[in-house]
Formats: structure tokens, sequence, C-alpha cells
């Protein structure tokens, strides 16, 4: 059943994340562009899962070299574009932070793998991570900015700091997985491997996305 969650949640996210490009001045060519970007993605995932390049428990750790770092880069670089802009502009501020609720789900996922064996109960939300506090903390910040009681300040504030809690849930990762080696080489096997791979990089697009779109009258004073 875990194995069948860690298929099916990232297949919906990717859908759900679509509907951003809904709002972009050429809706089909902009999704299209999103699906063939992600099909790259994931043959290169696949391609990663055939090797042992991940298997390694050796430092500095491989996951995060070779899909964290990638995922936060390309984010970066794609949202910073001229294009990308009108998107940034007409998306409504709260949709990409009721994405993140998302996350709920990511951590009872985590939770039924450590219960296989698969994880340590340290990268749960009964040891070190944290991150289901985002994901809760999401439906909250998404209803107040909704309504208009949170602006973009404050939602700037709330991006940065689960920023933070996601730094701190990588790392208990990190400590886990290559220092006390308490992770089964599982993880870098499908479908688990779709957790840093799709999961994680989709929580990291969405945190980006919505902190250019907080930052968008900052470029417009440059601008002038």
């Amino acid at each position: 059943m875990v194995e069948i969650g860690f298929y099916i949640l990232p297949f919906i996210m990717v859908l759900l994340v679509l509907r951003l490009f809904e709002y972009a001045p050429n809706p089909k060519k902009y999704s299209q562009v999103y699906l063939l970007v992600f099909l790259v993605w994931l043959i290169y995932l696949i391609g990663l899962t055939r090797t042992d390049w991940l298997d390694s428990l050796e430092l500095p750790p491989r996951m995060p070299l070779l899909v964290i770092l990638p995922t936060i880069a390309f984010s970066l670089i794609i949202t910073a574009q001229k294009g990308f802009k009108p998107i940034l502009e007409k998306v409504p501020l709260h949709f990409p932070v009721y994405l993140q609720a998302f996350r709920i789900l990511v951590e009872f996922l985590i939770w039924g793998a450590f219960l296989n064996g698969i994880l340590s109960k340290q990268v749960t939300f009964e040891g070190t991570n944290f991150d289901v506090l985002v994901g809760l903390s999401a439906l909250v910040m998404g209803y107040l900015v909704q309504k208009g009681k949170v602006g973009k300040k404050g939602l700037l504030y709330w991006n940065i700091a689960s920023l933070v809690v996601f730094a701190g849930t990588l790392a208990s990762f990190v400590y886990s997985f290559y220092i006390a080696q308490e992770i089964t080489l599982s993880l870098s096997q499908l479908p688990y491997f779709f957790l840093p791979g799709i999961l994680v990089a989709i929580a990291l697009f969405l945190h980006i996305f919505s902190i250019r779109q907080c930052l968008l009258k900052v470029w417009a004073r440059i601008e002038l």
C-alpha cells in the first residue's frame, strides 16, 4: 500500500502543479513545455536508479548533489525567466501555498516506509522531521492569504521559515542515511526514489515560485 502511495501522490502532484500554467499567456504551450521538462527529469531519475551512484554512502552525499541541488538550480533559473513573469503575476498567491498541504500525506508515506523497514524513525514526524508542520500551516496560511488577512510580506516570511524546516529535514535524512546509515538502499530505488526526486522537487519549486511572487514588487522598482 505504501509503495502504491509513492506512485500515486507524485502523479497527482504533477497534475496539480500543471494547473499553474493555466494562467500563462499561452496555456497550451507552457503546459507542453512543463510536461516535456518533467519527462526529461523523470528519465534522468530512472537513469540514476539504474546505476549504483546513489548507493554509495560516502561523503559528500550524492542524493542531495544529484537530485536536490539540480531541483533548486532549475527552479531558480526557470522562475527568473522573463516569459515566466506573467504566470507569477496571474496565479493567485494562495494557490501554490495550498498545494504545499500535500506534505501532510508525504509524512504519512514516510511513516509507512519506516514501518516497512525502509526509513528510520528519526526521519519521521516522531523523530526529527517537522515538515508535517509546513503542510498543516499551509492550509492556514493559504486561507489567510486568500482572505487578504496576510500579505506578501507575511507570506514571504512563511516561505523562508518553511525552507528552514526543510533544511532541517534534509539534514536529518543525510545524517540517518550517510552517517548513522540507518536507511536501507531501497530509498534510492523506485518507487521510494520519487520522494526526493519528485515530491521534494515539487515542494521546493512551489516555495521558490511563491517567493518570486512575493518579490515581484521589488523587481518592478528595480526595473524602473
